[in-house]
């Protein structure tokens, strides 16, 4: 008799193997946010009279000190605030990437060796990665700040753009990924929640995560 295509097995099959590294990831979000201390970020002495002593810095540290602001989310790789840098005007966005990534060695080498890697590419299509660093025993990345709206929003509040203001972003967003190509790099996730749409055009967010 003919098979009968009808019937889905993959949707019926039983689960297989243990729960994935992202549910894992996210499981230990709320312990983070919980754990999470300013002060471990922030180079600045605690108001308290008797401040505990700061930990050694590592080398990684010397000349970059910057101050977590608002929280503005949390992804897989971990939670993102605004923030400031000394000596530099203006706001940026700092990653603090999840403690998790420690109980996966390679995995931890690989992100932050990518994320190295990105932040020697320069496009103005790109939201740049200007430091990956080692600050309170805590991997933290510090980015441009993304100014405007992700691509996502914009047509949901706006709808059809002309042909040629898309084609604007469009040119925008292949020049960024042909100079991410200069270095051997690949986005990856590609889609209308990574682009930002401000007044100069539109930029890649996320390149080495």
């Amino acid at each position: 008799a003919a098979p009968d295509w009808t019937q889905s097995k993959v949707a019926n099959a039983e689960p297989v193997g243990p729960d994935s590294l992202a549910d894992e990831l996210y499981t230990s979000a709320a312990l983070e946010d919980a754990e999470m201390m300013l002060s471990s970020i922030v180079e600045e002495p605690e108001p308290e009279p008797e401040p505990e002593p700061e930990p050694e810095p590592d080398p990684s540290e010397e000349g970059v000190q910057v101050r977590l602001g608002q929280k503005l989310g949390r992804g897989h790789a971990g939670a993102l605030y605004e923030g400031l840098q000394k000596g530099f005007e203006g706001k940026v966005a700092i990653k603090v990437l999840t403690r998790r990534f420690s109980k996966y060695p390679e995995l931890q080498t690989e992100i932050l060796d990518e994320l190295a890697r990105a932040s020697r590419v320069r496009d103005s299509g790109l939201i740049s990665v200007n430091h990956v660093l080692r600050l309170g025993g805590r991997d933290v990345v510090v980015m441009d700040f993304a100014e405007g709206t992700t691509l996502r929003r914009l047509l949901q509040e706006e709808g059809p753009q002309t042909h040629s203001r898309a084609l604007g972003w469009v040119s925008s967003i292949a020049g960024a990924l042909r100079s991410a190509q200069g270095e051997t790099m690949c986005h990856g996730d590609i889609r209308p929640e990574k682009i930002f749409i401000h007044k100069g055009g539109a930029k890649i967010a996320d390149l080495g995560f």
